[in-house]
């Protein structure tokens, strides 16, 4: 496309991608050490990609004493450090879910390890640009510079920028389901559906939020008719009974997956591990773990209290909306408060539906800002002020604001 025929006020969305991506990027080049960036569980989704790309293999490469033999440091593996479920012929697969080393395997298979990296950063673009493309629908056409700050706080002023320099499946997560809500939101029904059953694929948890999703289909500001909700419902219908399908290859039954089938020691002796157990950890101490542990989000997502007046803002004018954010963090926050595994990446799709309510704040406080400086002009100024274009008027303000945010950015730590 020529440097003639490009609206930017048509593909703002995209500058807002490129803009999350030339942040994690710069999080990345910073970060950078050779050979350093696979951490956590992308050790594991790595060697995935590595038997799908150099073997066309899901078998996984371990030696079987490590889970049969007596070696002493054996005696007991629990389900953290074990990435292997027991196939239904007693193969050694993979326990994480497929879609993330099959997805990056055309960059793993081109690139190498660096591969893994790159296709991590693009999941930035993603959720930079979907984010936007969700909020701007909430707020003013005036208030756009609002959303766009609303949307680039997410991926760039949260823990979620510590992620960056990664390889990880909860950021591919986040990018699928924000496009998936972008997909109802420009009424999209079978994108839509595919997007957001492939989340479920990924974590089965995610069902918790098909009410706020209904909720959202069915408010004004969604573009998503009878229809389009139908072709949704289908198009997500066929994707799970896909998956189930390879459930029942892989795992002898279609409600099986890697981490119900998850192979483990306990006392010398091989055993099975299903994930489903690990929703134990008492709710108190879960709820202030969620809230004030390592992970918190009243530290890493601390920006987004500013959201909280937002609800309040869009209350009126998207009621189903605001219904459906809050229980999707709602439900979120008591599922995963009760997880035996702590992080704050767990309520990240939940945390990302607050992108419009704080655009709204932000034009709120856009509002107050121009006018204090309105009143504070005189009557002659204030006359050319207003009639001054609205990008000009509100440029001081939205400065202010942008500073606010990068305050509030710099007291967010990456996770370790």
């Amino acid at each position: 496309m020529s440097a003639a025929g490009w609206d930017p006020k048509r593909h703002v969305g995209i500058t807002l991608g490129l803009l999350a991506l030339v942040g994690a990027c710069a999080f990345a080049w910073a970060s950078y050490v050779p050979h350093t960036f696979i951490l956590r569980d992308g050790r594991f989704y790595t060697n995935t990609a590595a038997t799908l790309t150099e073997s066309l293999s899901l078998e996984q490469p371990y030696a079987r004493s490590w889970y049969s033999g007596t070696l002493g440091w054996n005696y007991n593996l629990d389900a953290g450090w074990s990435n292997i479920a027991l196939g239904r012929n007693g193969e050694h697969l993979p326990k994480h879910p497929l879609l993330l080393p099959v997805l990056s395997a055309p960059f793993f298979f081109a690139l190498g390890l660096p591969g893994q990296l790159l296709f991590n950063l693009l999941t930035f673009f993603v959720i930079g640009g979907c984010a936007f493309g969700i909020a701007r629908r909430y707020v003013d056409e005036q208030d756009e510079a609002a959303a766009a700050i609303a949307a680039l706080a997410l991926p760039l002023g949260t823990s979620i920028l510590s992620y960056a320099y990664d390889y990880h499946v909860d950021t591919l997560l986040l990018a699928l389901f924000l496009g998936g809500v972008l997909a109802i939101h420009v009424g999209r029904g079978v994108l839509a559906g595919v997007l957001l059953a492939l989340i479920v694929t990924l974590k089965p948890t995610c069902l918790m939020w098909v009410p706020a999703f209904l909720l959202m289909a069915l408010s004004p500001q969604a573009s998503l008719d009878r229809r389009g909700l139908f072709r949704a419902l289908a198009a997500g219908t066929v994707v799970l009974l896909a998956y189930a399908a390879l459930n029942t290859w892989l795992f002898g039954r279609p409600h099986w997956a890697g981490y119900n089938r998850t192979l483990v020691v306990v006392d010398g002796q091989p055993g099975i591990a299903d994930h489903v157990d690990a929703f134990s950890f008492p709710l108190v101490d879960g709820l202030r773990r969620l809230f004030l542990g390592n992970y918190g989000i009243a530290r890493l997502f601390a920006l987004f209290t500013l959201a909280l007046p937002g609800w309040l803002l869009l209350a009126r004018r998207a009621p189903r909306y605001v219904v459906g954010s809050v229980l999707a963090l709602g439900f979120a926050v008591l599922v995963f408060a009760k997880y035996d595994w702590e992080g704050d990446r767990f309520l990240w799709p939940a945390l990302g539906l607050l992108v419009p309510p704080l655009a709204a704040s932000f034009a709120g406080l856009v509002r107050g800002l121009r006018a204090l400086v309105v009143r504070g002009l005189g009557a002659e100024r204030e006359e050319l002020f207003r009639h001054a274009p609205a990008r000009d008027r509100s440029l001081a303000a939205l400065a202010v604001v942008a500073v606010l945010v990068a305050a509030l950015a710099t007291t967010t730590q990456p996770t370790a």
